[in-house]
């Protein structure tokens, strides 16, 4: 049995799935697919082979960008992957944990909710497709959810509260279902307003940079044309030829001997 940091009991779940991608030394960062990519609208397929190297690679991709980007929950395809399957850890980016309780990291595959109590409760959820669109969903207090892991084994998971929500909030992932679509208009339209904020800050900050480029590009290739220009009128310009002036030799031994006639004639 596990127990949650925020108190939820979550029962017949093996424990050793967590320890499955230990061996996984070559995990990648993913690009994470926002809204409204297609990508995201859609119910993606069953994972035929589960044990497979290239779904455990997956899976080790998937946890280590969940990680890194400080989220508790990463559907495949939230990076572009059209197969049914997420990890999560509602863990992750507690400065402290409560005691006796550690890092909780589940990988569910083909994962399907096959129960839930009927009852609904408001709560704030985030999404890493949706950056600063995070809002009010409602999601039910008690779910079953049924997958295998990475050996190919059933899973199945009784569970409330955080963790209840985050592996609900996955599963609408696979489904093609985004967090919008569960909200009240009210809150609905508040998030999404927030959402186009951030996509307009970030297209703002795109064409900016772009533009610090374009002008680094120009002034490059202007100073590229002055150079070449002086190069170009260098190589034009005539080879002056150094010639010494002509010297009249006839002229100057003329002159020598009537010096030398001169002082031949002083000393009589």
């Amino acid at each position: 049995m596990l127990v949650s940091p925020t108190g939820e009991v979550v029962t017949s779940l093996p424990e050793p799935q967590r320890e499955l991608l230990l061996d996984c030394y070559d995990c990648e960062l993913r690009e994470i697919v926002f809204w409204p990519d297609s990508r995201l609208s859609s119910r993606v397929p069953e994972v035929e082979d589960p044990t497979s190297d290239a779904v455990r690679k997956l899976a080790g991709d998937l946890a280590y960008t969940m990680y890194s980007m400080r989220g508790v929950g990463l559907s495949a395809n939230q990076v572009g992957e059209n197969i049914r399957m997420f990890v999560t850890d509602i863990t992750n980016g507690m400065k402290k944990l409560p005691p006796g309780v550690t890092s909780q990291l589940l990988v569910f595959v083909n994962p399907k909710l096959v129960w839930n109590n009927g009852e609904l409760e408001r709560g704030h959820e985030g999404c890493l497709s949706v950056p600063s669109g995070g809002g009010m969903v409602k999601r039910h207090t008690e779910i079953i959810v049924e997958a295998v892991d990475l050996r190919g084994q059933p899973v199945s998971l009784h569970t409330s509260g955080f963790l209840g929500r985050t592996i609900q909030h996955e599963v609408d992932h696979l489904d093609g279902v985004i967090m919008f679509e569960r909200m009240e208009r009210y809150d609905r339209k508040k998030s999404e307003e927030a959402y186009a904020k951030f996509q307009k800050a970030i297209q703002n900050q795109m064409n900016f940079d772009a533009d610090k480029r374009r002008k680094a590009e120009k002034q490059e290739l202007e100073v590229k044309d002055t150079t070449d220009e002086i190069v170009s009128e260098e190589a034009d310009e005539p080879e002056v030829e150094m010639v010494s002036a002509p010297t009249d030799t006839k002229k100057a031994h003329r002159k020598l001997r009537g010096m030398k006639r001169k002082k031949r004639k002083g000393r009589r």
